[in-house]
């Protein structure tokens, strides 16, 4: 391999130690760090930047998978996972995420790119005004139907723009579906892993043209890029979590919201210039 391509590689594993360790730190989705690092290095390994885009997308979904796995696990051995509503919510989360990928698979990537960044700026405005959850009264929702709705909903934020999903849910489940908070980040993880490996799976099968096509990839998931991004992060997770618990994390936050803002709005200038 070229000087080049080395230094992407590297750019992968860096790319997987700063969403690992934000995610454990300030609770921030991967895909919000991933989808606009692996653009950025797609097309630096010679993509045009439509198709980056969406190399960018599938792949974070597929590194979403194996991190939210691992999160779920361990939330499972601390009882913090619902499995009933994570099973009605996957099934929703099939129907949403399966329509959104093929939407976005065959919309303007200038488009996907400008609605990616209108969706950093919501995640950067709830990162920034982000309270502690606190304790909920009453017992949790058991309807199928909520869980299929939140799922189908959710489905479509994966399938669109390859985030996990748990943006969407937390809140849900807080707000509406008087979860206690451990029981709501558990059960997220745990929904998010069904609705990234739907997302992922539809990313692969997609065949992208022969121009944009490249070397261990499967359809639209780079696999270099997810082993190395999933494995920096799953480790860093821990970290970052454990900081967490040491360091005031308000800071960092508002570091994350104002550069979430700037790279928002790069992705909608590209719709003007």
């Amino acid at each position: 391999m070229s000087t080049t391509t080395w230094i992407i590689y590297a750019g992968f594993l860096v790319t997987g130690v700063f969403s690992g360790f934000l995610g454990g730190f300030a609770g921030v989705g991967g895909g919000v760090i991933n989808v606009p690092a692996l653009d950025a290095l797609f097309h630096a390994l010679g993509l045009p930047p439509d198709s980056s885009f969406t190399y960018a997308r599938g792949t974070s979904l597929a590194i979403i998978l194996m991190t939210s796995i691992s999160a779920s696990r361990t939330h499972h051995d601390d009882n913090g996972v619902n499995w009933p509503a994570t099973v009605w919510s996957i099934v929703g989360g099939a129907v949403g995420t399966t329509i959104a990928s093929q939407i976005a698979l065959n919309t303007d990537p200038t488009i996907m790119k400008a609605a990616f960044g209108i969706v950093l700026w919501g995640v950067a405005a709830r990162i920034f005004w982000s309270k502690s959850p606190e304790h909920v009264d009453g017992a949790e929702v058991t309807s199928p139907w909520f869980f299929l709705a939140m799922g189908a909903s959710a489905g479509i934020i994966v399938g669109l723009f390859g985030l996990g999903g748990g943006i969407l849910n937390l809140p849900i489940l807080l707000l509406l579906g008087r979860f206690q908070p451990h029981r709501a980040v558990g059960t997220s993880a745990a929904v998010v892993a069904g609705y990234a490996a739907i997302g992922a799976a539809n990313y692969a099968w997609a065949t992208p043209p022969a121009e944009a096509q490249i070397p261990h990839a499967v359809g639209y998931v780079h696999l270099p890029a997810w082993i190395f991004v999933a494995a920096a992060s799953m480790i860093l997770a821990h970290y970052g979590a454990r900081a967490a618990q040491k360091l005031d994390p308000k800071p960092l936050k508002m570091a994350i919201s104002g550069l979430m803002v700037i790279v928002g709005l790069r992705y909608v200038a590209g719709l003007f210039f």
